[in-house]
């Protein structure tokens, strides 16, 4: 009978000085703020390091085209050698040239001094091989390409906007997963020591109850109800303890290994304050989510692909110029070139249709977006108007079984009760805490869906440090 009177400031002694320890222990380890939490886990997600090479991707594209529609200035070099053979014929002359030297009154060889001249022969084979090189220089300067030129810088544009967006979506959930593992793990260790301190509970009280079945003073049936209650505390206190052990691996996972021990310093919380009206966060999320950022990102590449549609249907105006240096003055040559495909394989009013489609299917996403974005901004505000409602609820859920338990153990003690009433009251004590560290958990939960959705997770943090509870009290 005395233990079981003296058991609730065991306990409060028991609690104390695992906080003490828990506190010497801080200073021993290295303490992790959930802001450094966020840097370390944005520093060593592949994901988002991957979502930030394609925003530099796509910059350094946007980059590449900047200068299109300057001048083109290209050099050209050629070297070459060839050999011709060719036959040439000298029929007719041959035969006349021939008849008029046999036809001369007297022959050349009769004369005094005797000239010999040959026969023409009846064709000539001519052999030629040449080695030789020539280079120029070639200058293009586009004057008017319809329009394809800015609906190319467009496209590039729109993708780079469309990466960025999307490299925001990454960091978001990124940080939406850090922020609900760190406060996992505290919420984890917490139901632990709960369900720890349970289990001795019900232990003292089960050998209190031996005790009193021993001396004729307890039912075996109640002793029996006893050690049932043992056991699914036992098993209880097992369960929390793999669940707590697998929330900080899944932390560490995301950190540096140095902070594999570190106390995590920013503790569970809870803002009982009013919140904004809906329409604050409703208009913040219309402005600042990425999704909207994505739809304004494709409006974008839809426009400069129509422009690129429509610019291949216009006329292409370019001044050239090309010169060949070379010893002395050198050759060169300027001039306007206009391309104009008056008719080709495609049917241009099938491609405008096309252009107009997809514009209508750019507006309709938007305005689907904006739907689902409102509707989820209103749930995630009403999940955490709930969550800090039920929060509230729970704390004098608390009073109350604490308030129960003691009456429990004072009747025990003047022999009006019995030990199994005890152990459901201190059962029923860790479960109402339990729950409690439960719904501080889904409200941190609830904030973080409301703030990702606004896009004003980066305030977390902050809104963490100024809340009027910090659970556990």
């Amino acid at each position: 009978m005395d233990v079981v009177m003296k058991k609730p400031l065991l306990m409060g002694i028991a609690w104390t000085l695992t906080q003490c320890c828990l506190a010497d222990f801080a200073y021993a380890a290295q303490a992790l703020g959930i802001s450094q939490a966020l840097a370390l886990a944005s520093q060593n997600s592949g994901k988002l390091g991957g979502a930030n090479a394609a925003v530099t991707q796509a910059q350094e594209q946007v980059q590449a085209v900047a200068g299109l529609g300057g001048p083109i200035l290209a050099l050209t070099g050629m070297g070459y050698s060839f050999e011709r053979q060719q036959n040439i014929s000298l029929q007719p002359y041959a035969s006349n040239i021939n008849g008029m030297i046999s036809g001369l009154p007297i022959p050349p060889s009769a004369l005094p001094i005797p000239i010999d001249i040959p026969t023409l022969p009846d064709s000539v084979n001519l052999h030629v091989r040449k080695t030789g090189a020539v280079g120029f220089v070639n200058a293009i300067l586009p004057l008017y390409t319809g329009g394809r030129i800015d609906g190319v810088r467009g496209v590039a544009a729109g993708r780079a906007s469309e990466s960025v967006a999307n490299a925001q979506q990454e960091r978001d959930e990124v940080q939406a997963t850090l922020i609900q593992r760190y406060f996992g793990v505290q919420a984890t260790a917490q139901v632990a020591q709960l369900r720890e301190a349970a289990r001795v509970g019900v232990a003292e009280h089960l050998a209190t109850a031996k005790r009193m079945e021993a001396a004729g003073l307890l039912a075996k049936v109640e002793r029996l109800q006893a050690d049932v209650a043992y056991a699914n505390a036992l098993r209880d206190a097992a369960k929390a303890q793999h669940d707590s052990a697998l929330a900080r691996r899944a932390l560490d996972s995301m950190l540096d290994t140095e902070y594999a021990a570190a106390v995590l310093a920013t503790p569970l919380f809870v803002d009982t304050r009013d919140l904004e009206p809906l329409e604050h966060y409703v208009t913040r999320a219309l402005a600042a989510h990425p999704g909207m950022a994505i739809v304004s990102a494709k409006r974008q590449q839809t426009e400069g692909l129509h422009q690129i549609e429509e610019g291949i249907h216009k006329p292409s105006v370019f001044a050239y110029g090309v010169a060949e240096p070379h010893k002395g003055r050198p050759d060169w040559m300027v001039g306007i070139v206009l391309n104009w495909v008056l008719i080709d394989g495609t049917d241009r009013a099938a491609l405008s249709r096309s252009s107009v489609a997809a514009a209508q299917r750019v507006d309709q996403a938007e305005r689907q977006a904006r739907q689902d974005i409102a509707l989820l901004v209103e749930r995630n505000y009403r999940n955490l108007d709930q969550a800090k409602l039920k929060y509230l609820a729970l704390r004098a859920d608390e009073e109350l079984a604490r308030e129960y338990l003691r009456l429990r153990v004072k009747s025990l003690a003047s022999g009006l009760g019995t030990a199994v009433e005890v152990i459901d009251a201190q059962l029923n004590l860790a479960k109402v805490q339990a729950e409690q560290t439960g719904a501080a958990y889904e409200y941190s939960m609830a904030l973080v869906a409301l703030l990702s959705t606004t896009g004003e997770l980066a305030n977390f943090p902050q809104l963490a440090q100024s809340a009027d509870i910090q659970h556990p009290q």
